[in-house]
């Protein structure tokens, strides 16, 4: 049985509006909620970076956004370049999706640029990256490369899905988020789980298993009334 107050799950959670339909007013109650619940952090559109870093001045609640989102296409260029935009912007942390397709292919060149691109942005702006991995697509061995080289190169968290994967496993799963965190035990990397963390249950779950950070787009959903918990 978990014992995890409803402060210490709120501050785990990355309140994310990142639907294709999702406005300035949706931005907007997303960052309230954020700041009502407690929440580690929102994750906004990039568009709606600096509304979202306007709201939550003054709040300890950071700043989050995407890029390459949700399908880790771009080169490791682009990564960087849509990266530096959103920190000019407000962001103070940055999840990007890695290019899954050339981890299929056994091509980990541009996927290790990429995190030394991301690795020395992090450093010099003290903005903190997440690696999403997006796991429902990569295989146990996969995922163990991927986030030994997120945490060869000290990236802030390894992170397993987007939310718009598909397919069964297109949800954070123990199995997948058990190899990431053997891979990063006792280093400066984290892991964070998302995607389907629908239940309180779900997310005393995965911070009981190591998870520092939990990916959510419904707080309300998530969060049990006071009279429950």
């Amino acid at each position: 049985m978990f014992n995890y107050t409803r402060e210490q799950v709120a501050a785990a959670v990355d309140l994310a509006c990142l639907k294709p339909d999702a406005t300035s007013v949706d931005t907007s109650v997303c960052c309230q909620r954020a700041i009502r619940f407690g929440c580690a952090s929102v994750c906004v559109k990039p568009h709606y970076v600096p509304l979202a870093a306007k709201i939550l001045d003054g709040f300890p609640i950071e700043v989050g956004t995407v890029v390459s989102f949700p399908h880790g296409n771009d080169s490791p260029v682009v990564k960087a370049l849509a990266a530096a935009a959103v920190i000019k912007d407000g962001a103070t942390e940055v999840d990007w999706v890695t290019n899954i397709g050339a981890i299929k292919d056994g091509d980990w060149e541009p996927v290790v640029t990429e995190i030394k691109a991301m690795a020395r942005m992090q450093r010099e702006t003290g903005v903190k990256f997440k690696m999403i991995l997006e796991t429902c697509y990569l295989k146990e061995n996969e995922i163990y490369t991927a986030s030994a080289l997120a945490m060869h190169d000290h990236i802030a968290w390894v992170k397993t899905s987007t939310g718009f994967g598909t397919g069964t496993r297109s949800i954070a799963t123990v199995p997948n988020v058990m190899t990431m965190l053997s891979v990063v035990e006792g280093s400066y990397t984290q892991v964070k789980a998302s995607g389907g963390i629908k239940r309180y249950a779900d997310a005393e779950r995965f911070l009981s298993l190591g998870c520092t950070r939990l990916g959510s787009s419904s707080i309300e959903t998530l969060m049990p009334d006071w009279s429950e918990k």
